[in-house]
């Protein structure tokens, strides 16, 4: 007959109706697990058609990892390398992470934030760390990060000369102490 259509919307979530009466829901007012049901009524100005009803249950969504970030910036064989994660969550659940470390491509036992440098990694090699986000529901998107171990220098605490007292026929001899050595050097 060409007369214009309009449309009625009459939404329920979880079987009870609410007071949405447009053609869109806001993301912001579903949470996962949620079941959706929308009634469409079309008029014609004249009378109203039947109606049909759709229903959709809400996903949860993964969590996401914001940022991930190694520190320090430059790691030493005697350092803690430290890993900081920022996550989100569209859902509003907790998020927890999983760690996984890698030296040289090798798994350590370590599942902490922190992996330490004095039993876990040595100069040259690299340390990767991989972190994967959970919501309680389902694991998100891992991450990784990576750092090359860098040399650390040995320190001399203290230098004496040997003899303590000295003559022009005598030979004098520098007495270094070390602090420490990460690994065996010439001095």
């Amino acid at each position: 007959e060409g007369d214009p259509i309009t449309y009625s919307y009459a939404w329920t979530q979880d079987g009870t109706a609410t007071s949405d009466t447009s053609p869109t829901i806001s993301s912001s007012d579903t949470h996962h697990g949620e079941t959706w049901e929308v009634t469409v009524t079309p008029d014609d100005g004249l009378h109203a058609g039947p109606s049909s009803t759709s229903a959709i249950t809400i996903d949860n969504t993964a969590p996401e990892i914001v940022s991930l970030s190694l520190s320090p910036l430059a790691v030493y064989t005697d350092d803690s390398l430290t890993v900081t994660v920022v996550t989100q969550d569209a859902d509003g659940d907790a998020v927890s992470v999983s760690y996984l470390w890698e030296v040289d491509g090798v798994a350590v036992t370590e599942t902490s934030a922190t992996l330490d440098g004095r039993t876990d990694f040595d100069r040259d090699q690299v340390v990767q760390v991989t972190v994967t986000p959970n919501d309680g529901s389902v694991d998100g998107a891992s991450m990784s990060d990576s750092i090359t171990v860098l040399n650390t220098v040995p320190e001399a605490t203290s230098v004496e000369i040997s003899p303590t007292e000295l003559f022009t026929d005598d030979d004098a001899n520098a007495v270094v102490t070390i602090l420490r050595v990460p690994f065996p050097q010439e001095l």
